[in-house]
């Protein structure tokens, strides 16, 4: 999360804070701190470069930025302002930099050597405070939205890695069901059960429908149950083939049901999306070399009506052959809403019987999962 200001974003606890100068000395050096110009790229033929001066000052202007906050923490315990600094303490970026290689234009944060360890136990240090005021008795001048936000934080720091353990994975789950319970409008419950999902799918794959079910029948928001629904017509694509028929963007009609016996990726995209870009080259890569076996391509386009023609430029420039479904409707393209699509690239593999293989096919993956369906 950006902070742009903290005088402006947490004005009515710092409105209500007790008397202190030197408290209000501190917030000033926060607030100013917060405010500074970032570094910015350096700019090559209209694209951002990464440099080491630049990967350096944003290491110093986030230990600068974290180190004042830490100290408002430490030092006025008794601050309202201080739920504030907490809050803006999980959202401060400080990297902890042991080495930066020589490739860095080319590779960026890639070529960066960082400290994990000293990264770990920064981390730590934030979510224990997280512990302390989410039990601690709430202080006059904390705002509800402050407080709501501070418990947001606390749910989102148990949310555990993709490679979880079961225990880890359960206090998740538990800290988003006191979440729905105390704050049942918040908008992160919906980022939370994405986040949940794709853990449980890891961990557990097999209790993944009866979560869903139990999410559509429960879930209060509307959103959240049409999303909930999506993800469940998903899981059905495991026993029951994909039907799906249409005209392309260029005339081609389009019929799963004529592609059985191939192995064929349904790939959610969009023009505007830099990591669906990134992973273009990687795609064709696989197109082209297992097509002649029986690998086909489909997109879905969540471009919207104003980029059509941006959109078959794009097509045309970049040599696409696969056919391209567009609506113009963008998030709201019917495919996305129907497969509860909520983030892109979205990559379904479909084996050779039209039933779903994996949706974590992407990058090297993509070429083992597609050898192995075709039985290469």
């Amino acid at each position: 999360m950006k902070f742009k200001s903290l005088s402006l974003i947490f004005a009515c606890s710092a409105a209500l804070a007790l008397a202190n100068p030197a408290a209000d000395s501190l917030w000033e050096k926060i607030d100013a701190a917060q405010k500074s110009e970032r570094p910015r790229p350096e700019q090559v033929d209209g694209k951002s470069v990464l440099t080491s001066g630049y990967l350096r000052a944003m290491e110093e202007r986030g230990r600068n930025i974290g180190d004042l906050l830490m100290a408002f923490v430490e030092q006025y315990p008794g601050d309202p302002r201080r739920w504030d600094a907490v809050i803006a303490l999980t959202g401060n970026f400080r990297p902890v930099i042991k080495e930066i290689g020589e490739d860095v234009r080319a590779k960026g944060w890639e070529a960066v050597v960082r400290d994990e360890a000293a990264e770990q136990l920064w981390s730590d240090r934030v979510n224990g405070l997280l512990e302390e005021l989410q039990a601690a008795p709430v202080p006059a001048g904390v705002s509800e939205r402050t407080q709501q936000t501070l418990f947001e934080r606390w749910v989102a720091a148990a949310r555990p890695s993709l490679e979880t353990d079961a225990a880890a994975l359960a206090e998740f789950r538990r800290r988003i069901d006191l979440l729905v319970e105390r704050y049942p409008e918040s908008r992160s419950i919906r980022v939370s059960e994405w986040q949940y999902l794709n853990r449980l799918r890891k961990a557990a794959p097999a209790s993944v429908g009866a979560y869903l079910g139990q999410l559509v029948a429960s879930a209060k928001a509307d959103d959240i149950k049409a999303w909930a629904q999506g993800e469940l017509r998903v899981e059905g694509l495991r026993v029951t083939p994909m039907e799906m028929k249409f005209t392309a963007l260029d005339g081609r009609e389009v019929d799963m049901a004529k592609l059985r016996g191939k192995v064929v990726l349904l790939d959610f995209w969009a023009t505007w999306c830099g990591p669906c870009i990134a992973e273009l080259p990687n795609v064709k890569r696989v197109y082209d070399a297992y097509h002649a076996q029986g690998f086909e391509i489909i997109a879905i386009s969540l471009d919207s009506e104003k980029d059509k023609q941006k959109l078959i430029d794009f097509v045309r420039e970049h040599e696409l052959p696969w056919p391209q479904h567009y609506d113009g409707q963008g998030w709201k393209n019917h495919y996305a809403v129907h497969y509860g699509i909520t983030g892109i690239p979205a990559m379904f593999l479909m084996d050779k019987t039209g039933r779903l293989a994996t949706t974590d096919a992407r990058g090297e993956k993509l070429e083992t999962e597609v050898k192995r369906l075709l039985e290469l």
